[in-house]
């Protein structure tokens, strides 16, 4: 576990955790790059371990993990910065 740099901060709702994102990764946590409709801008969501399982079955059912992009592929295309 990291002890320095970046956190994010869960974006369900007031939970008020934050993580480093890769200890996230590492962790399970649901970690999603979206395409903003209309627009060429990513939408980067993270979740904490207690609302990532919630997050991606509704994600999975109302389609929108479907128009998810990975952050690799979002690194290689210029889009998200090393």
């Amino acid at each position: 576990m990291q002890t320095a740099g970046a956190v994010v901060k869960c974006n369900y709702g007031h939970c008020q955790a934050f993580f480093h994102p890769l200890c996230g990764r590492r962790a399970g946590n649901y970690l999603v790059a979206r395409m903003q409709p209309g627009s060429k801008a990513l939408r980067y969501r993270a979740y904490c371990h207690l609302h990532s399982d919630g997050q991606r079955a509704k994600d999975m059912q109302t389609g929108a993990a479907l128009g998810r992009v990975s952050l690799r592929d979002a690194t290689l295309q210029g889009r998200f910065p090393v």
